[in-house]
């Protein structure tokens, strides 16, 4: 559990911490005129929270302080277009997530947005494993992404609290 602990305690999310034991999604068929959309991003966190099933600040899970059914991770992220390598200079997007963990190991009921503009993707009641680099489905949106489902993909880079971000979605 020391391996799983210090992942969840680096970035719990995706998305974020983000995010966040979903292999894969089962999309719903498109119809012939849907778009798929794919974004890349370097998700830099901006504020990262654990708060007890109080509702109390707490410290970070680790082993001395292992997570308990009702704790909430709430993370945000400025999203600059590309990866951690080469970015754009100003973020154009941000995303927040809010899981609250369900059993000991990780798993977690979600919820995040992703702001675009004036317009936001979604992911809404989603089951995820925060011990695992999730992938987040996308369950619609407001705006331009009215109608959207797709994924939302983080992978950490080192031991930051940051990552490459990758969004893709059908409207």
């Amino acid at each position: 559990m020391g391996d799983t602990m210090n992942h969840f305690t680096r970035r719990a999310t995706p998305l974020v911490a983000m995010l966040i034991g979903m292999a894969s999604l089962a999309l719903t068929t498109a119809p012939a005129s849907a778009k798929t959309t794919t974004l890349h991003f370097f998700q830099k966190e901006t504020s990262q929270t654990f708060t007890g099933p109080d509702g109390k600040s707490i410290p970070p899970p680790g082993p001395s302080n292992l997570p308990v059914v009702g704790e909430q991770f709430i993370s945000t992220d400025d999203d600059y277009v590309g990866d951690h390598k080469h970015h754009a200079k100003k973020a154009t997007a941000s995303d927040h997530l809010v899981c609250t963990l369900t059993t000991t190991t990780g798993m977690a009921t979600c919820d995040g947005e992703i702001a675009i503009g004036g317009s936001m993707l979604l992911a809404e009641n989603v089951a995820l494993n925060l011990a695992q680099s999730p992938i987040v489905p996308l369950t619609g949106g407001t705006g331009v992404y009215k109608h959207a489902h797709g994924t939302a993909t983080t992978v950490s880079i080192g031991t930051s609290n940051n990552s490459d971000f990758t969004v893709k979605f059908t409207t």
